[in-house]
């Protein structure tokens, strides 16, 4: 009785050494190979935009609804774009607040640049700059 015991307890740890070496080979295989396929390729870019006056003066210039918002490299190629939400206004006791524009610009190319351009509309104004480490909550207000 005490050899099948001894014989099955070896058996047993025999066995799952094997496994653990089988499972541990591939599984940094695996391992190397799930990070590789699952490091991202693009990123998204979301914020505010701020601008004086109500939603639908004219002090936004070709900001407002469903403007475009544009994120390009530090040559100015295009990389993605977006629209605008619709505008919100901000407004407080004192007086008529800003309008303020939430947006979300999906799957910009990772790497594409160091340093990346925000337009909005169709305003010749030089680009809003920003890292890729930033893109997550950009707050812009114009006019500034």
């Amino acid at each position: 009785m005490m050899n099948l015991t001894r014989s099955a307890a070896i058996a047993v740890f025999l066995g799952l050494s094997l496994v653990a070496c089988g499972s541990g080979a591939s599984d940094s295989g695996e391992k190397a190979k799930s990070e590789k396929e699952t490091e991202p390729t693009t990123f998204d870019v979301a914020g505010t935009i701020s601008g004086p006056g109500g939603c639908g003066s004219q002090a936004n210039g070709s900001v407002e609804d469903g403007a475009r918002v544009t994120i390009t490299d530090n040559s100015g190629k295009v990389l993605a774009f977006d629209e605008l939400g619709e505008g919100v206004d901000v407004d407080t006791e004192e007086y008529m607040g800003p309008c303020r524009y939430d947006f979300v610009v999906y799957e910009v190319p990772v790497g594409e640049t160091d340093v990346y351009g925000l337009t909005v509309g169709t305003t010749s104004a030089e680009p809003y700059l920003f890292k890729q480490d930033e893109a997550g909550s950009l707050s812009l207000t114009l006019g500034e």
